[in-house]
This record gives structure tokens, sequence and C-alpha cells, in this order.
């Protein structure tokens, strides 16, 4: 089922073609320069955009925007700020350090039909007044780091829909998401108190979070739970802690509404709050022995693996490129295919934790790798934990 890992494998992990970088472009002028630059610019070019205001723009091929501090897109109230879609498949477009001017009634940010990559790295998502930013239709991997809104989470709101493989990174004030007819992991991230739910999984969706914080609201004083699952499968691991929102009679309500939903809880994760009943609905809630994994290149060419599991369970950890999920029933879902390769593999210590230290060889600028533990008891039981994106910078 899995493949041994060797020490070339990950300089063959990625999955599209990549195009060397044709050249470096500064923009500067603001206006429509960006978008005169990216309709000019080939595939694989870098466009490095200095300090200015620019208008609405347009992106449909694989590009690297770099957006230098002090350069923003002023969004257009009727269309918004940015616009990528039919990036092909074989194609990656890296957009970094995003942000906007004024507001809009559509999102400033819009992402898909895609079929290629798409990254998205500290952007601000500031600037929706009606309708959210958004990822949509996208069957090539999205991966968003640091995705924030300056103006709180109050005012901010994202969406994915109908998408397949998306995955949230190290992002400490993500907006409050919805997430509709998509497969999404979050990891390390934090959805802060804000008007509303948190997050709603809706129909067809299939989330997966790992070491994630997220709180409950009291709008018009009636509280929201953390999370609303309808229709909809969510697994939580690691350290997470979900909190449900405040009510008149208690300081903390529910956590988790379910509508014929299902929940798989790992044993670390914290439900807070003061409800007796801090998951209430409809729904199928199992608690598992998930494994929790995270994975960072902290040394140039060295990939570390920290995986935490219960001790004495048998713990194969993954990893490969970013492909379609594949799930497995009554087990969860891995973030690519059955065949990835094993970073480790062993029994647990009783320290609960499986280090490992792999090669890591150069990698373009917005690259990524999944990394992703299965656990089994030796009996019956045999697990899935949350999948790790690590992002080449």
């Amino acid at each position: 089922m899995f493949r041994v890992f060797a020490s070339l494998a990950l300089a063959t992990l990625l999955p599209t073609q990549l195009l060397p970088a044709q050249r470096t472009i500064q923009v500067s002028g603001g206006g429509s320069a960006l978008s005169q630059a990216v309709a000019a610019a080939m595939p694989g070019d870098t466009l490095d955009v200095l300090p200015g205001i620019y208008r609405y723009v347009h992106v449909d091929k694989g590009l690297n925007l770099l957006f230098r501090p002090g350069a923003v897109i002023q969004a257009d109230p009727g269309i918004g700020g940015l616009q990528a879609n039919g990036i092909p498949v074989g194609q990656r477009l890296v957009i970094h350090g995003l942000s906007f001017l004024g507001t809009t009634v559509f999102g400033p940010l819009t992402i898909g039909p895609c079929a290629g990559t798409v990254v998205l790295d500290d952007c601000d998502l500031a600037g929706s007044s009606f309708v959210s930013s958004r990822i949509t239709q996208c069957t090539g991997p999205v991966i968003a780091r640091n995705l924030f809104d300056r103006n709180g989470p109050v005012n901010a709101r994202f969406s994915i829909e109908d998408s397949s493989d998306v995955s949230l990174v190290d992002c400490p004030g993500l907006p409050a998401l919805s997430i509709l007819d998509s497969r999404v992991t979050i990891a390390d991230c934090t959805i802060p108190v804000g008007a509303t739910n948190a997050l709603y999984v809706g129909t067809g969706s299939d989330v997966t979070m790992d070491r994630v914080r997220i709180e409950g609201a009291s709008g018009g004083g009636v509280a929201s739970p953390a999370v609303y699952v309808r229709e909809a499968t969510v697994t939580v691991t690691g350290t997470s802690v979900l909190t449900g929102g405040p009510n008149p009679t208690t300081p903390t309500g529910v956590v988790v509404r379910m509508d014929n939903a299902t929940l798989r809880l790992g044993p670390a994760v914290t439900l807070a709050t003061s409800d007796p009943q801090p998951i209430q609905g409809v729904g199928t809630v199992r608690t598992l022995p998930l494994p929790s994994t995270r994975a960072t290149v902290s040394t140039p060419g060295v990939l570390d693996i920290r995986t935490e599991a219960t001790p004495g369970m048998f713990v194969w950890t993954l990893l490969d490129a970013p492909k379609p999920p594949t799930i497995l029933p009554n087990t969860g879902t891995l973030w690519f295919a059955p065949d990835a390769f094993v970073a480790a593999m062993g029994v647990i210590p009783l320290s609960g934790v499986q280090l490992a230290s792999l090669p890591f060889p150069v990698q373009p600028t917005g690259s990524a790798v999944v990394v992703q533990a299965v656990a089994w008891d030796g009996v019956s039981t045999l697990v899935v934990g949350g999948a790790a994106r690590v992002m080449v910078d």
C-alpha cells in the first residue's frame, strides 16, 4: 500500500510540470500597471510589485505575484480586487503579500475555477462588505498560509465552495469560514470570536482540523457555536480547543451543533464550555485515537516531522505531494494517494511522540508536501489523523 521513502523521493513529489521562472519583472506606477504586466507575462514569470495603488486584476496563468509592503489593490465596488481563474494543470500561481483598499459588495479576492495549483501566502482579506472572498470550483490544490483580515473577525468572511483540495496553514487570525461541498484541511490556525459561528461546514464537505482554536460568538445576545456541521464530516485532532459562544445563562454555550453530520474527535481535543451538552443536534460523534502531525523545514535541506499519538499504537507517517484526497471508509481521509511514501513508522513510545528528520531537496517557492499519520492499535482500530502541509518559502 505504502512506498518506502528514499533519500531522493522528495525531489520527485510535485505532481505538476514545473515551469522554470522565465523573468523577474518589476511593476510600478499603480493604476492598471499590474493588470498590463499580468497580461504580458509568460507562465513562470515573477512580478515584483512595487508600492502603489493598483486597480482590479485578473490572472489566468501560473505566475509569482510578490507584493511589496505598500503595494495594494484598490477593490472595485462592483467586481472586487483580484480574480484568478483558469490556471491550467501543470502551472502554479503564487500570490504573496496581497492586501486591498476600500470595500466591495463582492469579495475582494476570488480564486477559481482552477485546475492548476494556487498558493496564497501572507494575504489580507479585508474589504468585503457583503459577499465573501472565496475559493470556488478548484480541482487543483489550493494552499493558503497566514490568511487574515486586518479589520478583525467581526467584519471578515471567507468561503470555500465546490473545491477538492484546499489547505489552510499557520493562520493565526482567520476570518469566519463557510465551507460547502469541499475537502479542506486546517492546521495551526485560529478563528477568533466574531459575530456568528466561526466555522460552518455544509453539505458534502469533509474537513480535517489539527491544532486549531475556534471561538463561538454571541451576536445580538444569541449564542453561536464554534462549529456548525450540516450533512458533512468534520475531524478534529491534536491539541485543538473549540469554545462555545456565551449566552444569557452560561458563560460559554454549545461548542458544536450538528445536523445529520459526523464528528470525529482526537483524545487531546478540548471542548471549552460550561454547557453540560457541548455537542448538540443530530449526527454521529466518535472519539478516536487520532494521531497528530507537524512538519517544518527548520534547517535548510532537512524536513523535521513530529507525530503525536497514543502510546503503544503502531503509526505510519506518510508524505507525498498534494493530490486529490482518498476517502477510507470508517478510517478517515488521506490527503494523497494510498501509495504515499512512508517517512517513519513504528510503535509510539510512552512519550507519545515519534520524531523523524529527512533530506529535503531544494524546491521552487510555493511548492508543498503533505505529511499525515495513520495509526493502528494492533487489533481492530485503524485511523487517519490530521494532515500537515509544508510550504517552501
